[in-house]
């Protein structure tokens, strides 16, 4: 994977914005833009604070578990009308591709060698190989709707340390998913919130501040790709390679 496979964290398309009915409506986006880059400001020194005292494998998941708890607790300060239709065991959106940072990789990747069995863990690694193909000079991409590879039985195995973006995609309603993914549309089309994607894009771009000030390698990488590295190499050398300012994870190369 080279560092032009590395995403915008802003994403693509337009979605529904909360205050779009209000007539104070530049008012309250200017305000809640402001919100935001203060947010995303707040994880970059988070994150540079953190790391430039101990540049540990254990030091970068307490930032991670950080910025999960920052995700959790400014939703939990707005009231959502309608109310999102997501449940457990509804899964469209865990067949799209989804964007992480370097942190959040390495965060999932321990996660991944705490939580699962050696025999599950190969499982998962074959699942990995299979549901991804070669893009050219090194890359790799995902097939098109396939399930995350942490997804069984309908249900995120790893729901506890699922990425920012996961967190922040709603929904209005189920059939509505289910039409988009069965059909050509983009996710882009479904009715949603969008204060909690903002929120979640704007503690990824603190991460990726962050690691970007320490001299690290940081860009938005496919989880899917992101996870077949670690599980190949190895999550604890992936992991100090990139903390010790190796350009690691946007490398070409085969696996």
């Amino acid at each position: 994977m080279s560092d032009s496979s590395f995403r915008n964290p802003r994403g693509k398309g337009k979605k529904r914005n909360d205050w779009q009915d209000h007539e104070t409506v530049n008012f309250k986006k200017d305000r809640v833009e402001s919100d935001l880059e203060q947010l995303a400001h707040e994880c970059r020194e988070l994150t540079v604070d953190y790391l430039s005292r101990e540049s540990f494998s254990a030091t970068l998941c307490e930032v991670v578990g950080e910025a999960l708890d920052i995700f959790s607790s400014r939703c939990s300060g707005y009231h959502f009308d309608p109310e999102p239709a997501c449940r457990k065991g509804c899964y469209y959106c865990c067949c799209e591709q989804v964007d992480v940072t370097q942190a959040e990789a390495a965060y999932i990747g321990f996660k991944l060698l705490s939580s699962y069995t050696e025999s599950e863990i190969k499982d998962i690694m074959k699942e990995v190989d299979r549901t991804t193909v070669e893009v050219g000079n090194g890359r790799t991409a995902a097939v098109a709707k396939t399930p995350c590879v942490f997804l069984k039985n309908n249900i995120c195995g790893i729901y506890e340390a699922r990425p920012l973006a996961c967190r922040g995609r709603n929904s209005f309603d189920e059939i509505d998913c289910k039409l988009n993914f069965k059909g050509d549309g983009y996710y882009d089309s479904i009715q949603s919130h969008q204060i909690p994607m903002d929120i979640a894009e704007s503690i990824q771009e603190g991460l990726l501040r962050g690691t970007k000030n320490l001299g690290l390698e940081a860009g938005l990488l496919d989880l899917r790709t992101a996870v077949k590295i670690m599980l190949h190499i190895g999550v604890a050398e992936c992991v100090d390679a990139w903390l010790q300012g190796d350009f690691f994870f946007g490398k070409s190369r085969s696996l």
